[in-house]
């Protein structure tokens, strides 16, 4: 990505670059009372020589400074795309159990509501960042050891199904 620095196109723009340097550069400017003609050009070129080797060396920079930030994007887009909310959970076991949110978060005990239960606090520890009491307490107001147990016992039953899933935490 690196530019080529003398190109025929560029030759148009040394003599402004060259003004452009003598103009910030008092060293330059005191450097050029006591030399001659050639001299000076020699000074002038090895100056400019410089000024492109830095506008280089910024241009390298800004591309590893992109590179570094696409990088660092595409992982927090990764993070973001990964991220479930709790709803979104409770959402599909309704859909997937074929029960309501208010049965979810009821005090009932029947077979179908506490797997979905289960369902719901399993997938809640693994796919959210909250703790089991705060899972707790989006279920129904329920203990954490609650929640703990609830996702042992879906392991369990999902494994007694055939299909081994690995420790909520």
């Amino acid at each position: 990505m690196a530019q080529v620095l003398f190109d025929p196109e560029n030759e148009t723009r040394r003599p402004w670059a060259i003004e452009r340097i003598d103009m910030r550069s008092p060293a330059l400017r005191e450097k050029q009372r006591g030399m001659g003609r050639d001299a000076l050009s020699d000074l002038r070129k090895e100056n400019l020589k410089q000024a492109e080797g830095r506008l280089a060396s910024a241009e390298l920079a800004v591309v590893r400074a992109k590179a570094q930030v696409s990088e660092a994007k595409q992982q927090f887009v990764l993070k973001k795309r990964l991220r479930f909310y709790h709803s979104e959970i409770e959402r599909r076991a309704c859909r997937a159990f074929g029960v309501t949110r208010s049965e979810l978060q009821s005090p009932r005990r029947h077979k179908s509501i506490v797997f979905a239960r289960q369902f719901v606090m399993y997938w809640s520890v693994r796919l959210t960042s909250h703790s089991y009491p705060q899972i707790g307490r989006l279920i129904g107001g329920r203990d954490h050891t609650t929640v703990i147990h609830g996702c042992r016992t879906y392991e369990k039953k999902r494994k007694a199904m055939g299909r081994t899933l690995r420790a909520a935490r």
